[in-house]
């Protein structure tokens, strides 16, 4: 897919999204882009210092695919147009907070288990998918595991953003006013914790931990040298 008028060109991200055009004659299969515009209701997003921003976009195109312009690869990128842009201009993006979108990415993510018989995901880029929507993956995917003799479906990501983004991602997900000082009760704490010092419910889960945090790894490269 391409942007309309863009196609030689950084689209820049708009709000208002860009009209799709094919580049050439392959089409996806289970996934359609669309140009019309309609209401939508937009995800929970947590900025960089982790506390929740608000969107106020009311309208969005009628597609399967986020049309927001394209988004760098390097350097920070503001954590609406990270979840929402094309990354490095070249990853179409699924609309995965729309509902029926995410259904098919989780149905297809369930055959794989099913088929490959495998125990986890390595979600890469985890922090560009929208919280709430990873979460709900996660969930159906551990159900789904279960299914098949899988009890202890692992489920990490790729974490590049701020550690207060991370404790967004990681777990059920915890923003500034819900962090504790004591590292003891920190370290006993379980799913039957205070359910207000969380943002989302028991069950959602977004990430079991990280595969490769950026955070860690640049402390490591100034470590080391």
């Amino acid at each position: 897919m391409g942007f309309k008028d863009n196609l030689n060109e950084t689209a820049a991200f708009q709000w208002g999204e860009y009209e799709y055009v094919w580049k050439y004659d392959r089409r996806y299969v289970d996934f359609q882009p669309g140009n019309d515009i309609v209401n939508c209701t937009y995800p929970r997003m947590w900025d960089d210092d982790g506390w929740q921003i608000t969107v106020n976009q009311t309208t969005c195109r009628d597609s399967e695919f986020d049309q927001y312009g394209d988004s760098a690869n390097t350097g920070h990128v503001i954590v609406y147009e990270n979840q929402l842009a094309k990354y490095g201009s070249v990853q179409d993006r699924l609309r995965d907070w729309r509902s029926d979108v995410l259904e098919k990415i989780k149905h297809l993510s369930c055959i794989q288990i099913a088929m490959l018989d495998i125990d986890g995901f390595r979600m890469d880029k985890a922090l560009q998918t929208t919280v709430d929507s990873l979460a709900e993956f996660s969930d159906y995917q551990r159900q789904c595991a279960k299914r098949y003799g899988k009890e202890n479906f692992y489920i990490i990501g790729e974490v590049v953003g701020t550690a207060a983004q991370s404790s967004v991602y990681t777990g059920r997900g915890k923003q500034p006013n819900h962090y504790t000082t004591n590292a003891t009760a920190a370290a006993l704490s379980t799913n039957t914790t205070d359910t207000d010092n969380f943002i989302r419910d028991v069950g959602m889960s977004a990430l079991d931990g990280t595969a490769f945090s950026y955070i860690i790894y640049g402390g490591m490269t100034r470590f080391l040298g």
